[in-house]
């Protein structure tokens, strides 16, 4: 029988389903491992980088062959239970088990109606047709034979939505890193479409940018940036900045960098206020770790040129930066005063004190602004 190449694609729906229930069976096999002795190593989250979403949300156990191999015996019996708590925790460790390392789940297609009815509030949040969940949330089908579709109300999608908003929030709070690694990505997941899910959480994302793990940090500012918008950008930066403030050098410049390349994307698409935005460049640039110097010159450079009301704002912003002695030891600072100069003798109309001016580009040190 010849088949098609495509399979059948999942809706929003079901993948939200699968995220769902994922999630559900994560928690269920992190609880598992620990009574078994076996834990997550801590310290040590998904790393953020991986490639598919496969990798992404492969977690290292220790002895994991063997831990696996029973924790799919165990689920082999709890599915078959009479009990439909269990036949429904069994069906979401499979889910995940099934998305992360292919196992089989047809053993659990005659099982499988009753827990999954149970892993929601209601039946009616669920499509009439839904297929059995596996590595793809598909089959292949014969060429000529269309595969069912089963319709899905816009209500319908935002309960699934909310239900893995709820267990994300759970993880969220949990002291393990690896679950709120894990609930900070599925987040990044759903925000796309429903920000409001960022927005909810908003408070325990910030907090996790003081997080000891760096990929948590990592994923916690990538979500704040997501937030980002004409109306809170002054609010989210200042946060940031804050937090740029007190962070290690490196995580000081991802902050920096994130901010830059958020305001700055579209021409400055977000920014209303430029005088506020000129001088949080500046506040920016005196930041002890920055290392930002290439970035804001141009952006300094680029919002005179393109707004002319901004200039005697930019003045002051440069005339502030010249003056003070102490930024020319940090040679990452150099291009932005240099621009600082240059923006100076070109918009010097603007400027309160042109001799005082003057006498800060005179300093000895000022001469490294010519090989730039």
């Amino acid at each position: 029988m010849k088949f098609n190449k495509p399979i059948n694609t999942p809706t929003k729906h079901q993948i939200l389903i699968v995220i769902f229930l994922s999630l559900n069976g994560i928690c269920l096999l992190q609880n598992q491992s620990k009574a078994h002795g076996r834990v997550f190593p801590h310290g040590k989250p998904l790393p953020a980088h991986t490639g598919g979403p496969d990798q992404s949300l492969r977690l290292q156990l220790i002895g994991e062959s063997a831990f696996l191999s029973k924790a799919i015996d165990e689920i082999r019996r709890e599915v078959k239970s009479t009990d439909s708590d269990t036949k429904a925790n069994a069906l979401q460790k499979l889910t995940y088990l099934s998305s992360l390392h292919s196992h089989d789940m047809s053993f659990a297609a005659f099982q499988s109606s009753a827990p999954l009815l149970l892993a929601f509030p209601t039946e009616d949040c669920l499509p009439r047709r839904l297929p059995l969940l596996h590595r793809r949330h598909a089959r292949p089908r014969p060429h000529h034979q269309p595969a069912p579709q089963g319709p899905h109300s816009t209500n319908e999608l935002e309960i699934a939505v909310k239900l893995v908003v709820v267990k994300i929030r759970e993880m969220l709070v949990d002291d393990d890193p690896n679950l709120k690694y894990l609930a900070l990505q599925a987040l990044s997941v759903v925000a796309p479409k429903h920000l409001w899910a960022v927005l909810e959480n908003k408070e325990v994302v910030i907090k996790s940018l003081s997080d000891v793990d760096p990929n948590i940090k990592l994923e916690s500012l990538r979500l704040c940036m997501a937030m980002v918008s004409e109306s809170n950008v002054a609010e989210i930066c200042r946060v940031l900045v804050n937090y740029a403030l007190k962070s290690d050098p490196e995580f000081c410049n991802e902050i920096l960098g994130s901010i830059l390349s958020t305001c700055g994307s579209n021409v400055y698409e977000i920014i209303i206020d430029f005088d506020w935005y000129v001088s949080l460049l500046g506040e920016m640039s005196r930041i002890p770790h920055c290392q930002k110097g290439e970035e804001i010159e141009k952006q300094l450079d680029d919002i005179g040129m393109r707004v002319k009301d901004i200039r005697p704002e930019l003045v002051r912003v440069s005339r502030d930066l010249l003056i003070d002695p102490a930024l020319l030891g940090n040679p990452f600072l150099h291009r932005i005063l240099s621009a600082a100069a240059w923006l100076s003798g070109i918009y010097v109309e603007f400027s309160i004190n042109p001799f005082e001016l003057m006498e800060a580009l005179l300093q000895p040190r000022t001469t490294l602004f010519a090989a730039i």
